[in-house]
């Protein structure tokens, strides 16, 4: 949530606050090319003032939220906060932004709203005492995680309960992997045989 004016068409230092750049970015780009990054950036932002009223929002923030850009628009920033958040997390949310405030690094913060996982970022602009926040939908990604760990649980239970001696070393002859069968064959659980060497486990080879 660094916060620019509320209006991009009547505030010419726009670009002095918004992302903590200063007037770099107003010098390089221009108001307009600053406007159009904004609007055409695939994350969503949000720039709220100290007090918590909303000063703009971008067309990726509408797009993730599905709500009217009116409705957000000049509106109180937890009014927003509320159709997406549960009590706990809005008791969460507002701790990472006091400590954003106080001038801590925070975590992303993620939440569950219309069947998608948004992560929210939070920034504090000290100069300008304006707040931006940053939205990201993160469905696919974490989907994708969620497969990936599912799929890892269901080889390591085919790997462990395999009826066959399996184990795997590396190119220094240290046990890697080792399922249930081979490790009770040395009188043991497979955590206790990762790490030991090949000649460790078989002396007589």
């Amino acid at each position: 949530m660094g916060l620019p004016s509320a209006n991009f068409h009547q505030n010419p230092g726009l670009g002095q606050v918004i992302l903590n750049e200063g007037q770099g970015i107003l010098d390089q780009l221009g108001i307009a090319k600053f406007r159009n990054i904004f609007h055409t950036v695939g994350e969503g932002l949000i720039y709220v003032n100290i007090k918590g009223k909303v000063l703009e929002v971008n067309s990726a923030l509408i797009k993730i939220l599905d709500i009217p850009k009116d409705k957000i628009l000049g509106k109180s920033v937890t009014s927003l906060v509320r159709k997406f958040a549960s009590k706990n997390e809005i008791q969460r949310l507002l701790e990472i932004t006091s400590k954003a405030i106080a001038g801590y690094s925070v975590s992303p913060f993620e939440t569950n709203f219309k069947n998608k996982i948004l992560e929210i970022s939070v920034r504090f602009d000290k100069k300008s005492g304006r707040l931006t926040g940053i939205f990201r939908d993160i469905t696919a990604r974490k989907l994708a995680e969620n497969e990936l760990t599912a799929s890892e649980k269901k080889y390591r239970l085919l790997f462990d309960n395999a009826d066959v001696l399996v184990s795997l070393y590396n190119k220094d002859g240290i046990c890697q992997l080792m399922n249930r069968k081979t490790a009770a064959l040395f009188g043991g659980e497979p955590g206790d045989f990762i790490g030991k060497s090949f000649i460790e486990l078989h002396p007589s080879a």
